[in-house]
């Protein structure tokens, strides 16, 4: 899983830190973990030490206002600051409350991104884009959106993700679980390339005295390997989602109606929080029908997105060599990829309204990501 944005910015190794505060210290129900959040968060300050607005400066690429006394007494970067302590805590907890917890956190985040988007018209206009002679002011005020953005889809995704790992999903569901993903990994690739390209910008604007220093050579620079991964989730959710669509429509599977509630109040019982909260913005519940009503075995052979995730893979397992647990993540990714890619292959060949063809889904090689197990009866 991509991990927390802010902490991967600011310190070394910080996959490391990060899977070892959410993954290797499960907890009870009942039992949060103090001891965690109390090395973490020490008198308002990381690890003690660093106060959160410079924790932010840092994650902005911005160390010139980094002890700025404006910057610190900011409305804004104040909340953002207690947002974050309040999300490092819920990341020390049991599975099922820091889902929980995450879902109510998602409609303060939201509403201080819609606040930053409305200040910053307010301010400076509808410019979005970043400019040559834009002040430190907007080009703090537009990171801070961006950024703030970034963390809302990325606690959106997690919230996601997490119902997996809870059983909170029936295969019926997996369709509409796997489409809102995608949709909102989309997002969240977004956000991240713009935080990145600020940060590119910031830099380059710092280069501009040295005489070697070329004016597009931070522009030119790729984007990093956590961008890659990220799309290969895209891909994984898309393929998934797309499959699932083609099959409820082609062989009728996948479809189980309820005489208790309708796939509508399905779709509202697992997003209603994200709904609410608006992200993303103008997606319901008739965006995954009209979606889900479009695919076609054909269109998923077409776009093959299991293949596509194999030829990332390789340049990702170098990018990735010193990290261990990410190389195992992609190792599982791509067997998803390559089991999904044979079956996708099988029930193309055979017809995917085959009476005689019996397709499940089945967790053995990711825990969020299934695989298409094909049968004959």
């Amino acid at each position: 899983m991509i991990c927390f944005p802010i902490l991967s910015l600011i310190l070394a190794n910080m996959y490391s830190v990060n899977y070892v505060i959410v993954c290797c210290f499960p907890l009870t129900l009942t039992c949060k973990n103090p001891l965690k959040q109390t090395l973490l968060v020490q008198d308002g300050k990381l690890y003690g030490r660093d106060l959160f607005c410079d924790v932010i400066s840092r994650a902005l690429s911005l160390p010139d206002i980094i002890g700025d006394k404006e910057f610190q007494s900011n409305e804004f970067v104040v909340q953002l600051g207690q947002l974050v302590i309040n999300l490092l805590k819920i990341l020390c907890t049991n599975t099922a409350w820091q889902r929980r917890k995450l879902g109510k956190s998602l409609q303060d985040w939201s509403t201080i991104s819609i606040q930053l988007e409305l200040a910053l018209k307010r301010e400076f206009g509808e410019t979005r884009n970043v400019l040559a002679d834009e002040n430190m002011c907007m080009r703090v005020s537009k990171q801070l959106l961006v950024w703030s953005q970034e963390h809302t889809y990325w606690i959106a995704s997690r919230f996601l993700i997490l119902g997996f790992e809870l059983d909170l999903y029936s295969p019926s569901e997996y369709c509409m679980v796997y489409w809102y993903m995608h949709v909102v990994f989309i997002k969240l690739i977004e956000k991240m390339q713009l935080r990145i390209l600020a940060s590119n910008e910031n830099s380059r604007r710092k280069g501009k005295k040295k005489k070697d220093h070329s004016k597009d050579s931070v522009r030119d620079t790729p984007f990093p390997p956590s961008c890659l991964l990220l799309q290969c989730y895209v891909l994984l959710s898309e393929g998934l989602s797309m499959l699932l669509a083609a099959l409820r429509k082609e062989s009728k599977s996948f479809q189980s109606p309820s005489i208790f509630n309708t796939e509508q109040e399905r779709f509202m019982q697992h997003f209603d929080l994200l709904q609410k909260a608006q992200i993303p913005e103008c997606i319901t519940y008739y965006s995954f029908k009209e979606a889900a009503a479009q695919a076609y075995m054909a269109d998923v052979m077409k776009y093959n997105f299991f293949k596509e995730i194999q030829k990332i893979i390789p340049s990702l397992k170098g990018s990735f060599a010193s990290e261990p647990e990410k190389l195992a993540e992609l190792r599982q990714i791509e067997q998803v990829a390559e089991h999904n890619r044979i079956a996708l292959n099988i029930i193309n060949h055979v017809g995917a309204s085959d009476p005689k063809l019996r397709v499940s889904f089945e967790f053995t090689h990711h825990p969020h990501f299934a695989v298409a197990v094909v049968k004959r009866s």
